[in-house]
């Protein structure tokens, strides 16, 4: 019997996968929105900026290494029970932080949200992967990602209003609030999803993983991450030096490339369900290479106009998130019973490039200046592409499925 949930008339978005949506909306908003609220954070607990910023590294860290561990320790779990227990649990954290007196509890809380978002966002995957048909997967996983993003640009600008206006006491409330409005939703609208794998013990799982077409397949993943985000993460002095953009151009930049976001995984995911996994991820990888190296070319001349630093900004958010759909269904399809593992991975994996990235970055600026950013991340980009290609090899690969 297909576990593939009932679908709705073409084109409309099933309940079920607006609740996955939402769910990863709520983590990535409840992660980032920190950033927003920094200063009246720091403030009100009466530390400095820097330290109430390793709210947000804490999160991460926390995150990309328990991830993991949770996707084992909860493998032979319902996925529904895992989302809902996830969203319960972080929507609990939150208000729990709204409350928090000092930054130690506070610090506590948010170890709390993120190991609440590690069990639950692989889960959110992998259903995703499990409930639709074959033909809608990769555009409903991207509808997952695309959560991810939405966050960014609606989740997290509407939680720094809050905490501008009420107090960041106020802001965790609303994560919290919203958290429990979609755990409401997941428990009406979202089908049961049962472990695939319910009789195979944790090392017969982890065996699943560890053959070396989905190995490669996460290094990839946290390669591209690393190579796509160091540029990214100092896109404001890039900016600058290819077009003297103040900050009121650069504001504009990273709006568009936030929307283009949000549009690369539903691209990424159409043509992952028309072409397959392998043709996406080559044509993503391989354009957001030369995105990059467009971007080396601009810094280069120094004079590039607003508008076309803009149009880079959005084909690299397109193409950079438009790789998310064909690789979380190449890893899915590698993983077979150990789905929800493997998303697990993938999560860490894009954690781990995120921090990897955001370091690298600010060697490579300090030692070699902005020019060689875009540089070594088209570079890693083509790296990654290789590292999932090599899983295509015949002598890696043994199922036809896999070949796809």
């Amino acid at each position: 019997m297909s576990n593939t949930a009932p679908q709705t008339k073409a084109g409309a978005m099933p309940p079920w996968l607006i609740v996955l949506l939402a769910s990863t909306f709520v983590f990535g908003t409840g992660d980032y929105v920190v950033a927003g609220i920094l200063p009246e954070t720091a403030k009100g607990l009466a530390v400095s900026e820097a330290v109430a910023g390793q709210l947000v590294s804490v999160f991460s860290i926390v995150y990309a290494l328990s991830a993991p561990v949770l996707g084992i320790a909860t493998g032979k779990l319902p996925r529904k029970t895992l989302i809902t227990s996830g969203l319960a649990v972080f929507a609990l954290a939150n208000f729990l932080c709204a409350t928090a007196s000092s930054y130690g509890p506070l610090l506590i809380w948010r170890v709390l949200a993120a190991l609440a978002a590690g069990t639950a966002t692989p889960a959110a995957l992998a259903a995703a992967g499990t409930l639709a048909p074959p033909e809608r997967r990769g555009r409903a996983l991207a509808a997952v990602s695309a959560g991810l993003t939405a966050s960014l640009i609606a989740g997290v600008p509407v939680g720094t209003w809050i905490g501008g206006a009420y107090g960041w006491r106020a802001t965790f409330t609303f994560v919290g609030a919203v958290s429990l409005l979609v755990l409401a939703a997941a428990l009406v609208f979202l089908p049961s999803v049962p472990a695939t794998a319910t009789d195979s013990s944790a090392g017969q799982r982890l065996g699943g993983l560890a053959r070396l077409p989905l190995v490669a397949g996460l290094l990839g993943t946290a390669v591209a991450t690393s190579g796509g985000l160091m540029f990214y993460t100092y896109i404001a002095p890039a900016a600058r030096e290819a077009a003297g953009a103040t900050s009121g151009v650069l504001a504009v930049i990273i709006a568009v490339a936030g929307v283009a976001g949000l549009v690369g995984p539903l691209i990424g995911g159409k043509f992952t369900d028309s072409n397959g996994p392998r043709p996406t991820m080559t044509t993503a990888f391989a354009g957001c290479s030369l995105v990059l190296f467009a971007f080396a070319g601009a810094i280069a001349w120094g004079h590039t106009p607003a508008v076309l630093f803009c149009a880079l900004g959005a084909a690299w958010a397109i193409t950079s998130w438009g790789a998310y759909p064909p690789t979380q269904l190449r890893l899915l399809t590698l993983a077979g019973d150990s789905g929800n593992e493997a998303m697990a991975l993938y999560s860490s994996a894009i954690y781990l490039g995120t921090a990897i990235g955001g370091a690298g970055g600010g060697a490579l600026l300090t030692g070699f200046g902005v020019f060689a950013l875009p540089l070594v991340g088209a570079v890693l980009q083509l790296l990654a592409l290789a590292l999932y290609l090599l899983g295509y090899r015949p002598r890696f690969t043994t199922s036809p499925a896999a070949q796809t």
